[in-house]
């Protein structure tokens, strides 16, 4: 169905920042991703860092093609790169999704959906699907229900599947571009510390697993801006308090995640049942398969692994 003019100018315009240097490998599945989108009214800006790899041939491709909005310049790590684009960008809703990450189809038609049925949310987030493309297996990444005193702590969202209000970002400002790896951290404590948001029970996002991806290879550094983070916040940061605060991360992660995965496998409802549970969209496309026993062993207390690999690519008929 054709949408009129005026229906299509009464949906809110997101606009997507993507930040790149050098990943010309996956850049155009990420492009790709968002113009797949089923929902009309998206603004894709591209900021490079100034690669050499090809990249600014395949940006120049699909700002003929696509109509995609680039530049490519020096810059000063990633959150200098997304608050250049989110400074270029024209929409009320705002989110970044980093060039070695996918969206799936529905992905900002939920979000935007999700943000309509709550105007008092200013940010609204899902579950991200990571993935390994080499292996062919992964997991969803499960957060937290709601933005609670622990999440402001942790700031743990899943950054891709996160979309905000330019209202709320002008309240809390841009990114912290003198972080290197936890500026979306930083970004969400302060958002959530500030405004509610609200969940969706969907799969919005696909992290790609890969040794060299920044928040693996990197992991100390992580922790350490992340212990930067909690200090702005107040939280005392000495050996033994940061030591107390990994015990209950840990633990709070583990129930998060057995409660979820609970309630991932008492939603599924019969086609024929009237009733929609959660995840529909993920469940639905077919791409990929959930082994729904490994699932379920997952969460049994000192035999399943919280992080087992139950997601699989689906097999071509």
């Amino acid at each position: 169905m054709t949408q009129g003019l005026a229906g299509l100018t009464s949906m809110p315009l997101l606009s997507v920042v993507t930040p790149t240097l050098n990943q010309a490998a996956f850049l155009e599945e990420t492009l790709d991703s968002v113009a797949q989108q089923d929902y009309p009214r998206i603004e894709h800006i591209v900021v490079d860092g100034g690669s050499t790899d090809g990249t600014v041939e395949i940006l120049r491709t699909w700002e003929q093609a696509h109509g995609l909005i680039w530049l490519s310049e020096p810059d000063n790590g990633m959150y200098d790169a997304v608050n250049k684009g989110l400074s270029m960008a024209s929409g009320d809703l705002l989110t970044y999704l980093n060039s070695d990450d996918t969206w799936f189809p529905w992905t900002v038609r939920t979000a935007v959906t999700a943000l309509t049925a709550a105007p008092s949310a200013a940010f609204v987030f899902g579950d991200v699907l990571n993935f390994d493309d080499v292996a062919g297996t992964g997991a969803i990444g499960f957060y937290p229900a709601t933005p609670s005193g622990a999440f402001r702590r942790t700031g743990r969202l899943g950054q891709p599947g996160v979309v905000w209000r330019r209202s709320a970002q002008d309240v809390i400002g841009l990114f912290d571009d003198s972080l290197r790896y936890a500026g979306d951290t930083d970004f969400f404590v302060r958002l959530a510390s500030r405004f509610g948001g609200a969940r969706v029970d969907e799969v919005l996002a696909r992290e790609r697993e890969y040794p060299t991806r920044a928040s693996q290879a990197m992991a100390r550094e992580v922790a350490a801006e992340i212990a930067v983070i909690r200090h702005r916040q107040g939280t005392p940061v000495s050996p033994r308090r940061a030591a107390a605060h990994r015990l209950q991360d840990r633990l709070g992660n583990a129930v998060r995640h057995r409660v979820a995965v609970a309630r991932y496998l008492a939603s599924a409802r019969p086609a024929d049942s009237g009733r929609a549970g959660g995840w529909q969209h993920f469940r639905a496309c077919g791409a990929f398969r959930v082994e729904r026993a490994a699932m379920a062993a997952s969460i049994i207390p000192a035999v399943g692994r919280p992080y087992e690999r139950y997601v699989h690519r689906a097999v071509a008929p």
